[in-house]
């Protein structure tokens, strides 16, 4: 006798813990991606990331893609955003093209999409924010200094900004990189922080290694 479909219910079980083993450095486990390539929404995502910060640029473009048109996408939440910025990242016009298309034809918010994946507002403000001179920065930087364990995630990407507008990249690199769990998975298919591989303030300080000690880091604790 065949065995029973597994429900989507214990799909999505399943999807969590590999989600939280990739979070926890383990991204090896053949369990995401199986999931994933058989459909699992959430697994789809996170394989999206983690091709990402492999540097399989259009790898991780086709899972979010794939991501973009799943009936559970929220076109609200945190794994829309990082989709939209992984396919935006890879600078290919055909991939921007479909993913748009599948996202239409799954009728997934298709305008909001198509948006997205040519321009985000958040991310252009974002990026006037960290190059603009702030008055501030020196006394951010003594505090984080003195007691950078005060400082959250976002706390500490503000510092990197001052940081980069010092010219400092090398010290906003390690600010960064100082202790990975600081990183909030907001979702549960959240299991690296895509913004350091796509923001555009930050993609410059980007190398193979940088990359690497991430998904081999325990984050988002």
């Amino acid at each position: 006798m065949a065995a029973k479909p597994a429900s989507p219910a214990a799909l999505l079980r399943a999807a969590k813990r590999a989600c939280q083993d990739a979070r926890d450095g383990r991204i090896d486990e053949p369990l995401l991606r199986e999931l994933a390539d058989g459909g699992e929404p959430l697994a789809v995502a996170a394989c999206a990331q983690v091709s990402l910060f492999q540097g399989r640029h259009r790898e991780a473009a086709a899972y979010a893609a794939r991501y973009l048109r799943a009936p559970s996408m929220k076109a609200t939440g945190n794994l829309f955003v990082d989709a939209c910025a992984i396919v935006r990242a890879a600078g290919d016009e055909a991939l921007t093209a479909e993913a748009a298309a599948g996202a239409f034809a799954a009728g997934n918010y298709a305008g909001l999409v198509e948006a997205s994946l040519r321009t985000d507002r958040r991310e252009r403000a974002l990026l006037e924010r960290a190059t603009r001179v702030d008055a501030r920065d020196d006394e951010l930087l003594r505090r984080h200094e003195a007691r950078p364990d005060l400082f959250d995630w976002n706390a500490t990407l503000e510092v990197a900004f001052a940081l980069l507008r010092a010219g400092d990249r090398a010290g906003a690199a390690r600010a960064l990189d100082a202790d990975p769990r600081r990183w909030p998975a907001v979702d549960a298919g959240q299991v690296v922080p895509v913004e350091l591989a796509t923001h555009p303030a930050l993609a410059g300080l980007w190398t193979p290694a940088r990359a690497a000690y991430w998904l081999a880091s325990p984050r988002g604790q």
